[in-house]
């Protein structure tokens, strides 16, 4: 048995239990901040965003390019932000998965039309 999976499961529990009972202004400032990292994260790590939102990357989401499945497959590459994945390694992934493995050991792929 894994204890320290069941201990980080138990923390987490504790952590969104507490959060139930906060505010809607607690809320909507936890997602605002949680939205600023992801793009950040996004801008920082990613060529392709960086270029695509170019001067808008502190507008709102609504205002922001849309990307199309189109854009996204042939900019994958640039995309990413995790700069070792490649495209062609994740089809080729997809083409040998069995059962739940994750690629690269580490990512969960999912393919949809």
């Amino acid at each position: 048995m894994d204890f320290g999976l069941i201990a980080r499961v138990l923390a987490m529990r504790r952590t969104l239990r507490a959060r139930e009972r906060w505010t809607r202004g607690q809320l909507e400032a936890h997602q605002a901040a949680r939205l600023r990292a992801l793009r950040a994260h996004a801008y920082q790590r990613s060529p392709f965003y960086r270029d695509f939102h170019g001067r808008v990357q502190d507008r709102p989401l609504a205002e922001l390019p849309i990307l199309t499945k189109a854009a996204l497959m042939e900019h994958f590459d640039e995309l990413v932000t995790d700069r070792a994945i490649r495209l062609a390694d994740v089809e080729a992934h997809l083409g040998e998965m069995r059962g739940d493995a994750r690629f690269a050991g580490r990512y969960r792929v999912v393919s949809t039309s």
